[in-house]
């Protein structure tokens, strides 16, 4: 017969030692695939490209593609205006937690963008 603890009758429980013990114990592997996939990753965390066609700013919701086919949209809500230029140089950067960046050579703001294509 087992107590409602999930002991048997007339087992003791463990100590507090055994405990810190068996929480230690389990407790090394935690967070470790995060390590392991820094290790494995041989992604850059940062792309230079070009913007495909003329680049006036952006607003939230707007569609970048690029000369390398991809396409990012900004999640930001904040806008950005800059002098019209045609195929402005830009650098992708990825963030924190997934976040990527644009920021676009000669403007000093960047917009957080997900790839969408």
């Amino acid at each position: 017969m087992t107590t409602p603890l999930g002991r048997k009758a007339g087992e003791s429980p463990p100590s507090s030692t055994d405990r810190v013990a068996a929480t230690a114990a389990d407790d090394r592997g935690f967070g470790a695939e995060m390590l392991q996939a820094r290790e494995q990753s041989d992604a850059p965390s940062r792309m230079r490209a070009r913007i495909a066609g003329r680049f006036e700013g952006w607003e939230p919701r707007l569609r970048f593609t690029l000369d390398n086919g991809q396409v990012w949209q900004v999640i930001d809500e904040r806008s950005a205006y800059a002098r019209p230029q045609d195929s402005p140089e830009v650098t992708l950067e990825k963030g924190a937690f997934g976040a990527y960046f644009l920021s676009v050579a000669g403007l000093n703001a960047r917009a957080k963008v997900k790839r969408v294509q």
